[in-house]
C-alpha cells in the first residue's frame, strides 16, 4: 500500500480502518468493504489534512470561526 499519510486524495481501495483519522469513518469502512471483495463503486476521499490545508490557505477557517462566535 502506498504511503497515504501525506496525500490530499486517496483511492478507497487504499484505505483501511486504521485510516479513520485521515479520511473519516465512512471512507475507512468503504475501504474495508472493498478489501473484503464487496462491490463498492470506485471512489476517492479527500483527506482531513487537505481540508485543514484548504481552511488555512483560503483563510475561510477564520471567517467560519468568526461567524460561529457571533
Amino acid at each position: 500500500m502506498e504511503n497515504i499519510t501525506e496525500s490530499i486524495v486517496v483511492w478507497l481501495e487504499n484505505v483501511r480502518k486504521d485510516d479513520i483519522t485521515l479520511v473519516g469513518g465512512k471512507c475507512a469502512n468503504l475501504g474495508e468493504l472493498t478489501a473484503k471483495g464487496v462491490r463498492v463503486p470506485p471512489g476517492f476521499a479527500v483527506t482531513a489534512n487537505a481540508f485543514r490545508r484548504f481552511l488555512d490557505e483560503t483563510k475561510i477557517g477564520e471567517v467560519i470561526h468568526k461567524t460561529l462566535r457571533t
